[in-house]
């Protein structure tokens, strides 16, 4: 067996009740997201990851935005009223007891990884200990529960900060948040709890009272501080972001991705960049994005839940829901919104808003153009100033353009309306009508002129 295999019956539990009043938000505290990812669905991945593959996590009575944020995956239970920790480990003993051992996390440590994880179940398997949790040396032990050792090492007891005395406080090894117990103790223990002088019963008690009956607990220390840090106010949140920031960026770069200033390019978790693409400074790739191979990114730029094809180059641009073939050009100061795609070779220049509309092959739109809810063919010239007037005051409606028309400058096209293949419209026309392929339309409102263009 290897530290990254399990062959304990196990269950994680997740602890996401608590009310979170230092964040002073009405999201609550392990669904605000750190580099766009929730910490509550980021420490669902390392347990998954860990090996384990059923957990619990408890919520409080108004969860709807918990069910939203994660799923299915893992199973829920509700702590009614906030009595601690211990209180909301109770909670779960319904779905997890027929579990032979738990594991228990705090459901706002997101830095926390699945190789620690993995090597805390490891170490409580292989010392067939009652109970085994993960510490830590701070520099600024502050708001944290100390370990509190024998003179031989043995662990005597973890003591909460508001529990503590001076001496205590002057302890640097701190509890994580996060145990394995083994089952069935660990539900009769925590039915032996008595409430701390707050009234509320802590999941550390159970440390101390493993050692009075004499069972065995052990500790696994990290040697990584910023892995377990808690989030508990905006700044902490800020503190984590530039942490995963920096793991994530320097993670690009040594798979190949050139990043001007590293420090003004931000990242988020759910992204893929291919090798030979540059990212210049001020520059936001958000969840969701796909980066090809030999593309350049910025700078100013932000790319959100969109697929950028190999050797693109977006300038001063946002691009969001969007996909971009290969060798596709896009800015400075344009816009591409949900629902578009722009094929192979597709140029947009500059101040062009684009949305939910397919710009086939070849296709260039220089300057000034707003296109919606349209299917424009290939190698399609759109000039400067072309407004598709895609609503009514009611309803949205379609414009479709064929392959190799030319729309000139200034063109209003009042959808519903369909232009056909090599269609030519005049500067200023004003499109309210049908345009046969291969035909001129000119005119405010237009007049056709059919034949061969020329």
């Amino acid at each position: 067996m290897t530290r990254n295999e399990t062959s304990l019956d196990i269950t994680a539990i997740v602890l996401a009740a608590g009310n979170g009043s230092r964040m002073k938000s009405q999201t609550p505290k392990p669904l605000h997201k750190v580099c766009g990812r929730e910490m509550l669905n980021m420490v669902l991945d390392s347990v998954e990851l860990s090996g384990i593959k059923s957990s619990v996590t408890i919520v409080p009575c108004d969860h709807q935005l918990f069910k939203r944020s994660v799923g299915d995956r893992t199973k829920f239970e509700i702590q009614n009223q906030p009595k601690g920790t211990g209180h909301a480990l109770l909670q779960a003993k319904r779905l997890a007891n027929n579990s032979s051992h738990i594991l228990v996390i705090n459901g706002d440590i997101p830095l926390i990884t699945s190789e620690t994880l993995s090597e805390l179940v490891y170490i409580h398997q292989e010392k067939k200990s009652t109970a085994t949790f993960l510490t830590a040396r701070k520099n600024n032990p502050s708001g944290s529960g100390r370990v509190i050792r024998t003179s031989t090492g043995a662990v005597k007891a973890i003591v909460e900060e508001e529990e503590a005395d001076s001496d205590i406080k002057n302890i640097t090894e701190v509890n994580c948040g996060v145990y394995c117990f083994t089952s069935p103790w660990v539900w009769s223990a925590l039915d032996s709890l008595k409430p701390s002088t707050t009234n509320e019963f802590y999941i550390t008690d159970l440390v101390a009272l493993a050692v009075a009956q004499n069972h065995t607990v052990e500790t696994l220390q990290t040697p990584q501080e910023s892995e377990v840090m808690n989030i508990n106010n905006r700044l902490q949140l800020a503190e984590a972001e530039s942490i995963l920031q920096s793991r994530i960026r320097s993670k690009w770069m040594e798979s190949g991705v050139t990043m001007i200033d590293p420090k003004s390019t931000y990242i988020d978790q759910d992204v893929y960049i291919g090798k030979d693409t540059s990212i210049f400074p001020n520059t936001h790739i958000q969840s969701g994005s796909n980066i090809g191979q030999s593309c350049r990114i910025g700078p100013d730029t932000t790319v959100k839940s969109s697929n950028i094809g190999h050797k693109s180059k977006i300038t001063h641009s946002f691009v969001e829901d969007a996909s971009l073939g290969e060798n596709v050009s896009v800015g400075p100061f344009s816009r591409i919104r949900d629902g578009t795609t722009l094929e192979n070779n597709v140029y947009v220049g500059n101040h062009v808003e684009i949305k939910n509309s397919t710009l086939g092959e070849e296709t260039k739109c220089g300057h000034f153009s707003y296109i919606g809810d349209a299917i424009i063919g290939r190698n399609v010239n759109v000039g400067a100033g072309t407004i598709t007037c895609n609503y009514d005051g009611i309803s949205k409606h379609s414009t479709v353009i064929g392959n190799y028309a030319f729309i000139g400058s200034n063109t209003m096209i009042v959808a519903p309306v369909v232009i056909g293949d090599n269609a030519v419209t005049g500067t200023g026309s004003i499109v309210n009508k049908n345009v046969p392929e291969g035909a001129k339309a000119i005119g405010a409102p237009i007049r056709i002129i059919k034949g061969e263009r020329s």
